[in-house]
């Protein structure tokens, strides 16, 4: 397109800006015709700004297969090279992160010691620009568990005065109907535990106990995918084992146990089954996988089963229950990751809201004779007329 038309064969430009770079040329028009320069192209120098910057902040889990990228963009020319910083706390030194010079900073498989303050910074020879930074906060993870609450009525094969005296609670007697139970069942993988023994008068005992998967570690697997396969077929196990409990109970003495060298056997049909729970650690919750069990970020507790139906097809559901966080409630607050409980704002101080993450968040209540649209401070005089 033609700037100008001048008698001059110079242009000269000032205070040029970036958008006057590019492709120029000159022609010179006489009553002969027109006559057209080469053309030389034109770079305006200038420091990088930025055009996509951080988020405030970022959450992932620890092991997170997919990993974690931060990304930062900025245009200039020359062409911007790129720096990432970062920082445990606000009160640290930020410090160079190495070998990484792209606009994209990639945390494969996060760990929880990449916890913190990240920023990136585009540079050239004119100057450079700074994002403003993101606190990526890791949560920690572990492979949950999935068991049923049991709980079987037996009764004596013996004249009951034989156990008169009988502590049924000892801990060597639990031990032997855990060894009975899981012995009848031909149990591999599904494990037994907290086995309860309660008897009545006349000696019939109601024997209850949790039926689970066993413990998986999280870290002993190079990926999420293998947790994933573990689990299934422990899960797979468990279901088995389950329908062969149901089975065996399903008649009368089905089970036979021995205690202090007494017969009971398992009355028909007294089996009762839990829904399927899904157990982890106090202050985690199972993340859309049902698999993995993760810390509750800060500003939430986790110490809640909720109630949900899976569908397994062919009309056919499943009840289950499973572990979720809950924000803090109003005048609590938490500021720790994976906790079961939220902490009380000190007395007369609340917080605005639910889900408070700092003790910073608790505001003083108003004080007599005093009133807000929140109840907090700020406050103002109540007029005379209306003194509390």
């Amino acid at each position: 397109s033609m700037l100008l038309s001048s008698r001059s064969n110079k242009l000269s430009v000032k205070n040029i800006q970036k958008s006057e770079g590019g492709n120029y040329s000159c022609s010179v028009t006489s009553d002969s015709g027109i006559a057209t320069s080469l053309s030389t192209i034109v770079n305006v120098y200038y420091q990088p700004i930025l055009n996509l910057s951080l988020v405030n902040s970022v959450e992932t889990f620890e092991g997170y297969d997919n990993g974690l990228n931060l990304a930062c963009d900025a245009h200039s020319w020359p062409p911007p090279g790129w720096r990432w910083f970062y920082r445990a706390t606000n009160t640290d030194e930020w410090t160079d992160i190495v070998d990484v010079n792209a606009n994209v900073l990639s945390l494969d498989k996060p760990k929880l010691s990449d916890e913190g303050w990240y920023t990136c910074m585009a540079y050239n020879w004119i100057g450079n620009v700074s994002s403003e930074p993101t606190y990526l906060t890791v949560l920690p993870a572990s492979v949950a568990r999935i068991e049923y609450s049991i709980s079987i009525r037996f009764t004596p094969d013996f004249d009951i005065s034989l156990a008169a005296g009988i502590d049924f609670n000892r801990s060597d007697y639990k031990q032997m109907v855990a060894d009975t139970i899981h012995n009848s069942l031909q149990l591999t993988s599904t494990q037994i535990q907290d086995v309860e023994l309660i008897s009545d008068k006349n000696f019939n005992i109601t024997v209850s106990f949790k039926l689970m998967t066993p413990h998986v570690q999280y870290i002993a697997y190079d990926s999420i995918q293998e947790v994933f396969l573990k689990v299934g077929d422990l899960v797979i196990q468990l279901q088995l084992d389950r329908n062969n409990l149901i089975n065996l109970t399903s008649e009368d003495g089905g089970i036979i146990m021995s205690i202090s060298g007494l017969i009971f056997h398992s009355v028909e049909n007294s089996l009762s089954i839990s829904p399927r729970v899904f157990v982890c650690p106090n202050g985690y919750q199972v993340d859309s996988s049902l698999v993995i069990c993760v810390g509750c970020a800060p500003g939430y507790y986790g110490n809640v089963l909720v109630d949900q139906l899976t569908d397994l097809g062919n009309g056919q559901f499943m009840e289950e229950q499973i572990p979720q966080c809950l924000e803090c409630p109003i005048g609590m607050y938490q500021n720790d990751k994976g906790e079961a409980e939220c902490k009380q704002c000190p007395d007369y101080y609340s917080t605005a809201d639910i889900g408070a993450s700092s003790l910073e968040e608790c505001t003083a209540l108003c004080q007599p004779n005093t009133y807000s649209d929140t109840g907090m401070e700020p406050c103002t005089q109540c007029q005379n007329m209306y003194l509390v």
